[in-house]
């Protein structure tokens, strides 16, 4: 009968350590899954704040130049305040485009956070799964052992 409780204990054992590797092995593809939509992410972000800072550049050029022709209609010259007003519009512009670019470079560097976050997880998951896969066997066969003892 003991040689049976030591069999069992180290199939028990055995069967631990086949179930730590597989929940390990289910939860670092969890976290690589993760990362992988983080990087996707991240550049579905630089495309959009490209785009974004395109058309704003655009939309500025448009502004300039209706700002200009209203000037026209009106016989007022680019000097003087005309020329401040006008300066001071390209500055406000120039510093939204600036404003975009940061906000889509930060967005881009929280997701590449996420990315390597996820991965270091992943790989903390597969060690985990390991140690408790080695823990399970020694486990089993220190059970085995103890009834051998007795025995």
């Amino acid at each position: 009968m003991s040689m049976l409780s030591a069999g069992l204990s180290v199939v028990g054992g055995v069967v631990g350590a086949a179930g730590a590797m597989q929940e390990a092995q289910a939860v670092a593809a969890s976290h690589e899954y993760n990362a992988a939509v983080a990087e996707r992410n991240q550049k579905v972000i630089a495309q959009q704040t490209h785009q974004v800072k395109k058309d704003t550049k655009l939309d500025n050029r448009r502004e300039k130049w209706g700002i200009r022709a209203k000037y026209a209609a009106n016989n007022l010259g680019m000097t003087g305040s005309a020329m401040d007003v006008m300066a001071d519009s390209m500055r406000t512009q120039a510093l939204n485009v600036r404003r975009i670019e940061y906000k889509g470079q930060l967005l881009e560097l929280e997701q590449e956070d996420t990315a390597t976050l996820e991965l270091m997880s992943a790989s903390a998951a597969r060690t985990a799964g390991t140690i408790s896969a080695a823990s399970s066997i020694l486990g089993g066969l220190g059970g085995a052992a103890n009834i051998l003892t007795r025995a």
